[in-house]
């Protein structure tokens, strides 16, 4: 009898002779755990500080935006009363720069011509002539068409208020500007109220920003430009300048993108042989960002020689344990090798190929008793694939046969009257599967021209059988009746007995006297078609009776209508599998979008008129799988 022991039982026993080595294991992981933690703790006090350095500006922003859009409302109020005295707004501004010290300037610009007297520049525009004392000047002029500057374009054309990025102001103070649009009390623009922070106020609040000794600190611009910097050497740039300048700045370029769009993050990079972090944080208020940027090597610089130490065990306990796992495993995985070979052999059907055994009750023995069951099971297997193989190439063939049969009991060869020079037709027929339920015909009896297009319900075999059906019986009554609503009358009451499946066909059917134009047609359900003019912008559809789809209820009288066509004029039939053809969105073709290409198809001839309309479903539904079958029918009467 075999002795009962597991894989597991003896790599448990031999591998515990070496658990003195797993410690080594231990202190890596001591390590990676380590790293983690101060990664996450210094991540959490640089993004602290940023987002404590953004909530200090965007709190001073903040105010001044409440300020401005308080100071504005006060202007729209006042303009009623100060149409007749616009010097008046000269002491708004300076009482609104008196009770807000912390701005360097507010204007009110005004649309052209607001004030007559005044012509077509007026901004009232108070700013800090000094620590203690304002000026306040007209701003406009031939020389300053502040009507084109982007502190009043951006908010006049937005209708809505909007920090402007910094850019040098009129006193060549590098300020950024917070604009709010002003109204006349009918909504008309009246103009802008612009206030401004000098950027300089900012540069204190930067440089406070304490993460290391030797970090270096920006404000970054919604532009991507540095607002402020403690590194002179992006003075007047943008991130993407540095960029430009930086090998593999892929990861830049993003890191730079997601500043402009409001995210916070970190970047590693490496630079000048150095490894860097660039941490950043969005501020709400402007949509600019702070960021940090630091050595991490100085970040870490305390812990260095204890992860120094680390790595090295880590790295002495993962080579000798991997070299003892090594030789333990290719001991006991021989087994599993020969298992390997066999499952080769396997896989290029010999399924008889003699599988190793193990002298243990364990898994090998486990795995070369399934893997034996595994042979059995595979050799009947394929025995049923190539059964049911067979019978699919035998029904796959019987559905071609099918499908060439329908094919050939549809009119097939165009024109079909060559001798004839007062009709011209053209159809198509798409089953969405092998065959389908969509049927057309046609044929000429003296001067009548007898047609008729439907759409089975359902698809496949059954609705291919109805279709044969209907097709059979119009070519039958057609041959005797001149009137196509007694033609679909009576294909209804014939099909209607012993209609067990419950299946009906839309049809519209027709007699067109070539001799007159007269057109008598009978809707059975169907698709109104189109009468497409000979002269561009002549399509609309044809007013039918609904009438009741054929195969439904007995004895059901359809209703006979009747239309003179003009020379030139085409009839556009066609099955819904046109208008509801799907795009990969779920998107319908549609009647719409069929009206508006029949506009521009007058001229052509039928043929010419089909192919444009399939090449433009297929335009639409692109890639999405045909869901319905497709047919179209077009006659134009010469």
């Amino acid at each position: 009898m075999k002795k009962s022991q597991t894989i597991a039982e003896r790599l448990s026993r031999t591998l515990t002779n070496v658990l003195a080595f797993l410690i080594l294991l231990i202190l890596f992981v001591c390590f990676l755990q380590a790293s983690w933690i101060m990664n996450d703790q210094a991540e959490e006090r640089i993004q602290s500080a940023l987002a404590d350095t953004n909530g200090k500006i965007e709190k001073s922003l903040t105010e001044m935006k409440v300020a401005t859009e308080d100071f504005a409302w006060t202007i729209e109020k006042a303009y009623s009363q100060l149409k007749n005295s616009p010097d008046r707004f000269y002491d708004f501004t300076e009482s609104f720069m008196e009770t807000h010290p912390d701005l360097y300037s507010v204007a009110v610009a005004f649309e052209p011509n607001v004030f007559p007297s005044k012509g077509k520049w007026f901004a009232p525009f108070t700013f800090k002539h000094s620590a203690d004392s304002l000026s306040t000047v007209q701003i406009g002029n031939e020389d300053y068409e502040y009507h084109y500057y982007g502190w009043y374009q951006i908010p006049a054309l937005k209708d809505e208020a909007v920090w402007i990025d910094p850019y040098v102001g009129l006193e060549k103070r590098y300020i950024a500007s917070y604009s709010v649009p002003i109204h006349k009390e009918n909504g008309e623009l009246l103009g802008v109220v612009v206030s401004d922070v000098d950027i300089s106020n900012l540069t204190n609040q930067i440089d406070s920003l304490s993460v290391l000794p030797n970090a270096d600190n920006f404000l970054i611009s919604r532009d991507a430009r540095f607002i402020v910097t403690t590194d002179p050497a992006y003075e007047k740039h943008t991130l993407y300048t540095v960029i430009s300048q930086v090998p593999d700045s892929l990861e830049f370029v993003n890191a730079a993108r997601a500043m402009q769009r409001g995210e916070s993050g970190m970047l590693r990079y490496k630079s000048s042989r150095q490894r860097n972090r660039l941490y950043y944080a969005p501020m709400a208020t402007t949509g600019w960002a702070t960021a940090t940027r630091c050595n991490e090597r100085e970040l870490f610089s305390a812990n260095e020689k204890f992860f120094n130490l680390l790595a090295l065990l880590a790295l002495l306990a993962v080579l000798l344990a991997g070299f003892i796992c090594k030789q333990i495993i290719k001991h006991f995985t021989k087994p599993l090798n020969a298992f390997a070979d066999a499952s080769k052999e396997i896989a290029k059907g010999n399924f008889n190929v003699e599988l190793p055994d193990s002298k243990y009750d364990d898994e090998i023995h486990q795995l070369h008793d399934s893997t034996d069951y595994m042979q059995k099971s595979l050799v009947d297997y394929m025995n049923e694939i190539k059964s049911v193989t067979a019978n699919k190439e035998r029904v796959e063939s019987e559905l071609r046969i099918a499908h060439d049969i329908q094919m050939g009991m549809v009119p097939k060869i165009f024109p079909p009257f060559p001798n004839r020079s007062d009709i011209d037709l053209y159809a198509t027929l798409i089953p969405a599967k092998e065959v389908g339920g969509d049927l057309y015909d046609f044929f000429i009896s003296g001067d009548k021209l007898y047609f008729i297009i439907g759409d089975v319900s359902g698809k496949g075999v059954p609705a291919s059988l109805v279709m044969a059906v209907a097709r059979s019986m119009f070519r039958t009554l057609a041959g005797t009746q001149d009137d196509p609503s007694t033609i679909l009358t009576q294909m209804n009451d014939s099909m209607s007995e012993g209609n067990a499946s419950d299946m009906f066909v839309t049809a519209f059917a027709g007699v067109l006297h070539l001799d007159t134009g007269v057109m008598e047609y009978c809707n059975g359900g169907h698709n109104a078609p189109m009468i497409v003019g000979p002269k561009r912008g002549e399509a609309v559809y044809l007013d039918v009776v609904p009438n009741l789809p054929v195969c439904t209820i007995g004895g059901f009288t359809y209703e006979k209508q009747a239309i003179t066509l003009k020379p030139g004029t085409t009839i556009f039939m066609y099955t819904d599998g046109l208008t509801e053809a799907e795009n990969e969105d779920k998107e319908l073709y549609g009647e719409e979008r069929l009206e508006a290409l029949m506009k521009h198809e007058g001229l052509l001839t039928p043929h010419e008129m089909v192919d444009d309309v399939l090449n433009s479903v297929q335009a639409h539904v692109r890639d999405a799988e045909q869901s319905d079958d497709l047919t179209i029918l077009a006659i134009k009467y010469i």
